[in-house]
């Protein structure tokens, strides 16, 4: 074995290797380094523009903020009545933009087949509540229905239309 070999340095025992850094090696260690300050850098930079972005605008007078709040709190909605009051009010909070109210012409109690025609002549209808024992149906749906299909609807149903009431 002889030391002076520089090509059989890597048969050389570990206490007497050297690393020697070629320009190369300076380079590669000087760019992996550096892209780690950049992107620390960046990183830095985004979290110091969205806490700057969140911050509430300072230059708003007193007067201002207190005009925005309102003086008098708003009362609370009163609660429904009955049983068709609360399953509308359901309905509403679904903010749909259509609200429909189907009962038959008989005053009787919906049954299966008359559930099914409802949901096939009405098939953007999102949401369908029972109500009264089943005697009535609200619909509520952000689609208008078909003028075809609504008149075969009333032919057979009394349809309330509660849209925007």
């Amino acid at each position: 074995m002889a030391f002076g070999n520089w090509q059989s340095a890597m048969l050389w025992p570990t206490r007497y290797r050297v690393v020697v850094l070629t320009s190369w090696d300076r380079r590669l260690y000087f760019m992996r380094n550096r892209s780690k300050q950049i992107t620390i850098g960046l990183l830095a930079l985004a979290l110091a523009l969205f806490l700057l972005s969140c911050k509430k605008p300072a230059n708003e007078s007193p007067e201002a903020q207190s005009a925005e709040t309102p003086t008098t709190p708003s009362s609370p909605e009163p609660s429904p009545r009955n049983q068709f009051e609360r399953d509308m009010q359901f309905i509403r909070h679904g903010h749909f933009k259509h609200v429909w109210v189907f009962s038959r012409k008989d005053g009787m109690a919906l049954d299966k087949v008359d559930g099914d025609f409802l949901r096939v002549n009405a098939p953007g209808v999102v949401d369908w509540v029972g109500t009264d024992e089943g005697k009535r149906f609200i619909a509520g749906s952000n689609f208008d229905i078909e003028p075809a299909r609504m008149e075969m609807l009333r032919k057979r149903f009394k349809v309330e239309d509660y849209t925007g009431k």
